[in-house]
């Protein structure tokens, strides 16, 4: 395992999934966004599950979209293969997600709510504690 974060968002939320990224590259980790670090156009499945199986843990990003067809195969991948790798799965509602049409799911790893403030020092805040953790290893 790497000190990869791999960092699932749909399309509407791209900037959202760029500003969690720039929080963990302050922080000294290295995410994994599509576009930042799979293959260019369109990543193959292949590609992304690497990406997955490589990553120290895997955050969810759920916007007031929902989750998009990609998002929701990876979601589907993160969590086949968390139990037996005990990688942590973060779940970050971003501002007008809505709780009522989360996947039941994913309510047991809701660890990070943005709803109401998504400001950098929020989520740096709450991104060290969800990731604490890791730094124990």
């Amino acid at each position: 395992m790497t000190n990869e974060i791999f960092v699932s968002y749909a399309a509407a939320d791209r900037s959202h999934a760029e500003a969690v990224a720039h929080c963990l590259t302050a922080m000294g980790r290295f995410p994994v966004l599509d576009e930042w670090c799979l293959a260019p156009c369109q990543p193959s499945q292949t590609d992304v599950d690497a990406k997955i199986e490589q990553s120290s843990a895997c955050l969810l990003l759920i916007g007031p979209s929902g989750a998009g067809p990609a998002q929701s195969m990876e979601t589907r991948l993160v969590l086949a293969r968390q139990a037996a790798r005990q990688v942590p799965v973060v779940a970050i509602l971003l501002p007008g997600a809505d709780l009522d049409t989360l996947p039941p799911f994913l309510h047991d790893h809701v660890a990070i709510d943005l709803r109401q403030d998504s400001s950098a020092h929020v989520l740096a805040r709450a991104l060290r504690h969800s990731l604490a953790p890791l730094s124990a290893h």
